[in-house]
C-alpha cells in the first residue's frame, strides 16, 4: 500500500475528514454571520478581518487535535494507534473521494472569498497610509428633531465646528461643499473617508428641545473604528461652548495631544439665540440657493441685525445675498455690510471673502479685493467660496499661473466643490484634455444628488469636442433630475442640441416649451433666432425683433455691451445690416477687447465676425478688414496656450476665410475636426465664409462632418425614447 494511501486511511480512521468538513463550515457561517449583523452593530471593520485571520489561524490547531483525540461518551481521550484496535476496512471508498473533492472545493471557495476581504482591507488600509495623518472629514450631523424643519441648526452646529478645527494649522480639514456631498446617500463612514481621502471622519447629531439641545459627535477613522464618541446635554445658550469642546477633542484625538483652549479661535457668538438662529437660517439659504433664496436670506439677516447688531456674521451674509445676482443698485449698501461685519470681526473670513468679491467685481480695488481673499483663505481654508472667487479674481487681473495655483489649492481642500471642478475643468478642456476633464467632472455625477451646474458643464464638453448626442444625454440626465427647478435654459440647450443633430421635430417640441418659461423677451427671441440661423430660415427673423424688444434708437449708446451685441447680431443674421451696423457703433467702438472684457472669447469673436460680415455687405470693407485682422491676432494669441480647444481653431478656420485666405481656412477646418469639431448645421447655414464655401476640400470636409454628425443622431436614437421622456418631464412638473 502507497504512503499516500496509508495517510488517507489513517485521516479517515481518525475521522480527521469529518472535523475538517465541520470546521469549514461552522467558520463560514460564523462569518456571513458577522459580516451581516457587525455593520449593523457598530463594530468595526477591522473586527471582521481578525475574525477570518483567526478562523483560518486556528484551523491547522484543530485538524491536529482531531488526529491526536477523540470525543466520546466518555468525553475526550486518546485516539489508539492502529494496531490496538480492531477490525478496520482498510480500502478507500469512492465516498471518501467525494469528501475529499467536496472539502477541496469549499475550502478553495472560502479561501478565496476570505483573501479577497482582506485584499480589499489592505487595499483601504493602503490607501488610509497615502492619506494625511491629520486629514478630516466633518460629515453634516444629523437633525433629530422631527417635529419642525431645524436642519438649517445641525448644518450650522456642523459648519461651526468645521470652522473652528479648519483655522489650526496642524489639520487638513475637508471644505464643507465635500463633506456634505454625501448627504442623503448610502456610502458608510469607511467609504465616503476612500472616496474624499482622509484619515478621520467627524459625524453625529443634534436634537434641540426648546431650551435644551443634546450633541452627540463620533471620531472614526478610515476603518470605521471609532476613535471617540460623547454626548453633551446642555441648554441652548451653551452651544457655543458646545461646539468649542468638541472641536478641542477632536483636534486632541486625531493629534494626540489636546489643544489648549486658547489655540481654538473664540467662534461666532452673541448673546441672542435668536439672531443666531436667523443667522443659521440665512446661511443655509446661501449655501444651499433654493429659489429666491435672496430675498428669503436678506429678510433674516436683515432680522438678525436688527436682534443683535454687533453680531458680525450676518453682515457678512447679507453682503453676499445682497451682491450675487441682486442688481447693481445694491452693490453700496453689500459694501457697507461687508466693511460693517469686518469692523465687528477682523478676523471673521466670511467678511474678508465678501469684501474681496465685491472689490474684485466691482474693480474698485482688483488688488485689495485679492488681498481680503486670500485672508479669507488664511482664517478659515474650509470656507467654500474663496478659493473660487479668489481664482476668478486673479484671473481677470490677468495672473493666470496664480489663478491655477489657488484652484488647485482649493481642490485640494474641497474636492468636489461643483465651482471649483467646473472652472478647472473647464481650463483644462481649452489645453486640449476633454479625457482628463471629462473625468474630473464625472466624479462629482456620482453624487447622492448630482449638482446641475457639473451635468451642464458635461454637456458643454462634449458639444465643444462635438460629441452632439453624449451632449444631449446630459442635458436630458439635467432636465430629468431638476425638472421642478426652472430648467429654461437646459430646455433651450437641449433645442439646440437636437437642432445640431437634424432632430427637427425633437427640436420644436423644446424650444416652443422654452419660450413658455419664465425667460426675458431678449432671452427668448435670440434663442429662436439663433434657432432659425442653424436651420437657415432667415426670412423667419427679421418680424421676432421688429417690436418691443428692440429700444428706441436714443437709447443704443447706453445699452450693455452684451445687449447691443445681442440686438446687432439678431438684425445681421436676419439680414438687416445696415442697422446691426448701427446699434454697436452708437456705443463705444466695438473691439475685440471691449467685447472680450463683457463675454467669453468665443461669444466676442462670433459678434464681431457678424459685424465684419454687415460691414462687408453696407460696403464698408476697410472697416471689415481693420476689425477681422484684430480678431485674427486676438485668436493667434488665444491658440498660442489653447492649440487643442476646438471652439478656437474653428474661429481660426472662419477668420481666416472671412480674410480671404482660403488655403489657411481650410488647414484650420481641418484641425478643428481632428479636434472633434463637427457642428455642421452652423456652418453649412452660413455664407460669410465667401470662396472657400466653394473650394472642393472644403465641401468635402462638410460632407464628413455630416457623416459624424448623422452616426451620432442613429446612436440618439437608439438609446433615447423621446416621447417616454417628454410624458415623463410633463408627468414631474405637473405633480
Amino acid at each position: 500500500m502507497g504512503a499516500m494511501k496509508k495517510l488517507l486511511l489513517e485521516l479517515r480512521r481518525r475521522r480527521v475528514f469529518r472535523l475538517a468538513g465541520l470546521y469549514i463550515v461552522g467558520a463560514w457561517l460564523v462569518i456571513q454571520v458577522a459580516g451581516t449583523f457587525f455593520p449593523a452593530w457598530n463594530v468595526p471593520e477591522t473586527a471582521l478581518r481578525y475574525l477570518i485571520i483567526a478562523a483560518f489561524a486556528a484551523f491547522p490547531i484543530a485538524l491536529i487535535f482531531a488526529w491526536r483525540y477523540d470525543v466520546t461518551t466518555r468525553g475526550i481521550v486518546r485516539t489508539p494507534a492502529a494496531d490496538s484496535v480492531g477490525s478496520f476496512d482498510a480500502s478507500l471508498k469512492r465516498v471518501d473521494f467525494v469528501i475529499l473533492g467536496a472539502l477541496g472545493i469549499v475550502g478553495f471557495a472560502i479561501l478565496y472569498n476570505s483573501a479577497g476581504h482582506i485584499q480589499h482591507e489592505l487595499a483601504a488600509d493602503q490607501a488610509a497610509n497615502r492619506v494625511l495623518p491629520n486629514s478630516i472629514a466633518i460629515l453634516p450631523f444629523d437633525n433629530l428633531d422631527t417635529q419642525n424643519d431645524t436642519a438649517y441648526f445641525s448644518d450650522g452646529v456642523t459648519e461651526e465646528i468645521l470652522h473652528r478645527l479648519s483655522t489650526l494649522g496642524s489639520l487638513h480639514v475637508i471644505g464643507r461643499t465635500s463633506s456634505f456631498a454625501f448627504r442623503g446617500g448610502e456610502e458608510g463612514p469607511a467609504r465616503i473617508a476612500e472616496i474624499i481621502g482622509v484619515r478621520y471622519l467627524l459625524h453625529g447629531s443634534v436634537r434641540r428641545d426648546r431650551d435644551q439641545v443634546r450633541v452627540t459627535a463620533r471620531l472614526t477613522d478610515a476603518n470605521g473604528y471609532q476613535v471617540w464618541s460623547q454626548s453633551f446635554d446642555r441648554e441652548l445658550e451653551s452651544i457655543f461652548a458646545i461646539q468649542s469642546e468638541i472641536a478641542r477633542q477632536v483636534s486632541g484625538k486625531v493629534l494626540n495631544k489636546i489643544i489648549p483652549q486658547r489655540e481654538l479661535p473664540a467662534g461666532r457668538t452673541t448673546e441672542s439665540m435668536e439672531a443666531y438662529n436667523d443667522y443659521l437660517v440665512g446661511l443655509a439659504l446661501v449655501n444651499g440657493r433654493p429659489a429666491g433664496w435672496q430675498s428669503r436670506s436678506e429678510v433674516v439677516f436683515r432680522r438678525a441685525i436688527e436682534r443683535d447688531d454687533t453680531f458680525a456674521p450676518p453682515y457678512a451674509g447679507l453682503a453676499i445675498a445682497l451682491f450675487i445676482n441682486r442688481g447693481p443698485d445694491l452693490n453700496e449698501e453689500a459694501l457697507r455690510a461687508a466693511e460693517r461685519a469686518l469692523q465687528l470681526d477682523p478676523d471673521l473670513a466670511e467678511a474678508h471673502a465678501a469684501l474681496g468679491l465685491i472689490l474684485s467685481e466691482l474693480e474698485v480695488d482688483s488688488d485689495l479685493g485679492i488681498s481680503h481673499l486670500r485672508r479669507a483663505i488664511e482664517l478659515d481654508p474650509s470656507f467654500m467660496h474663496s478659493y473660487n472667487w479668489l481664482a476668478i479674481a486673479l484671473l481677470k487681473a490677468g495672473r493666470e499661473e496664480e489663478s491655477r495655483e489657488t484652484q488647485a489649492r482649493g481642490l485640494a481642500v474641497d474636492p468636489l466643490n461643483p465651482p471649483l471642478v467646473v472652472n478647472a475643468a473647464a481650463r483644462i478642456a481649452r489645453l486640449g484634455d476633454p479625457d482628463r476633464a471629462r473625468e474630473l467632472l464625472k466624479r462629482l455625477t456620482y453624487l447622492p444628488e448630482p449638482p446641475g451646474v457639473v451635468l451642464w458643464s458635461l454637456s458643454d464638453l462634449e458639444r465643444d469636442f462635438g460629441r452632439f448626442d453624449e451632449s444631449a444625454l446630459w442635458i436630458i440626465r439635467n432636465l430629468r433630475g431638476y425638472a421642478l427647478t426652472d430648467q429654461s435654459a437646459a430646455m433651450s440647450g437641449l433645442a439646440h442640441a437636437y437642432n445640431r443633430l437634424g432632430l427637427e421635430d425633437w427640436s420644436d417640441y423644446w424650444i416652443t416649451l422654452f419660450e413658455q418659461s419664465e425667460s426675458n423677451m431678449l432671452a427668448r427671441v435670440m434663442n429662436r433666432i439663433y434657432w432659425l440661423r442653424q436651420r437657415g430660415a432667415y426670412e423667419e427673423a427679421l418680424p421676432l425683433i421688429q417690436g418691443p424688444i428692440l429700444p428706441p434708437e436714443a437709447a443704443w449708446p447706453t445699452l450693455p455691451r452684451f445687449v447691443a451685441a445681442a440686438l446687432a447680431a439678431a438684425h445681421s443674421m436676419a439680414g438687416d445690416h445696415g442697422t446691426a451696423v448701427r446699434i454697436l457703433e452708437a456705443g463705444p467702438p466695438p473691439s475685440m477687447e471691449s467685447f472680450s472684457n463683457a463675454m467669453d472669447v468665443e461669444d466676442a469673436v462670433d459678434f464681431l465676425h457678424g459685424l465684419a460680415y454687415s460691414y462687408r455687405r453696407t460696403g464698408q470693407d476697410e472697416k471689415a478688414d481693420r476689425l477681422l485682422q484684430e480678431i485674427h491676432e486676438r485668436l493667434e494669441i488665444e491658440l498660442a496656450e489653447y492649440a487643442s480647444y476646438p471652439p478656437y481653431v474653428f474661429r481660426s478656420a472662419h477668420n481666416a476665410a472671412m480674410r480671404g485666405v482660403t488655403a489657411e481656412a481650410i488647414d484650420q477646418l481641418r484641425r478643428a475636426m481632428q479636434l472633434g469639431f463637427n457642428d455642421y448645421s452652423w456652418i453649412v447655414t452660413d455664407d460669410s465664409w465667401g470662396d472657400t464655401a466653394e473650394h472642393p476640400e472644403f465641401r468635402r470636409l462638410l460632407a464628413e462632418m455630416k457623416a459624424r454628425v448623422d452616426q451620432q443622431r442613429s446612436h440618439l436614437e437608439s438609446v433615447h425614447d423621446e416621447q417616454a421622456f417628454r410624458q415623463e418631464i410633463e408627468s414631474l412638473r405637473a405633480n
